[in-house]
């Protein structure tokens, strides 16, 4: 999820992933949900309840992390 630097620290980011877990969970109920954040980022995701897994890898030149959502 990407917010442009003038809106950050304002919880847009968080309301987004939210509408797209609960999205995410209606519609696909049996589905995982998962992501690959980038590792600077990764306790924004740990606070919406995902979890990491695996090793870091590097995707466009940045280290990332496999997270899980953990309902």
């Amino acid at each position: 999820v990407a917010v442009l630097k003038a809106y950050r620290t304002q919880g847009i980011g968080r309301r987004l992933m939210q509408f797209v877990i609960s999205y995410a969970q209606n519609t696909q109920p049996e589905s995982p949900i998962y992501l690959h954040a980038q590792v600077s980022r990764q306790t924004f995701y740990e606070h919406l309840r995902f979890l990491a897994r695996g090793e870091i890898f590097m995707d466009a030149n940045i280290p990332h992390i496999e997270m899980w959502y953990k309902s």
